[in-house]
């Protein structure tokens, strides 16, 4: 699978497409004769992606024969540290006496 022009990864409604072409040949000569095979065919898979995907941070690489896509969730989506006092000084106060249920 080799990218094209127009065989690019995208990415719309929350859905990521990938089309590829995939070409293989293998010839064998042997001294009474001579056989070869091919395998072709193109292919396209489509993946549906959570809300929590930054689509504006998706990149892809392609490198010896692989593709490699990789997500980034959205700031908004990671968790958020929440900071915990020790040892705080502060006191309770009631308003009035308090009726028991």
């Amino acid at each position: 699978m080799e990218p094209k022009a127009g065989k690019r990864p995208c990415i719309e409604n929350n859905t990521l497409t990938v089309h590829g072409e995939r070409k293989f040949e293998k010839e064998e000569k042997e001294e009474n004769y001579r056989r070869v095979e091919r395998q072709y065919g193109s292919f396209t898979r489509t993946f549906t992606l959570p809300n929590t995907v930054d689509q504006e941070s998706v990149q892809a690489d392609y490198d010896k024969g692989v593709l490699k896509i990789k997500l980034a969730k959205k700031a908004e989506a990671k968790p958020k540290q929440i900071k915990v006092n020790v040892g705080s000084q502060k006191t309770l106060e009631s308003k009035g006496p308090s009726k028991a249920a």
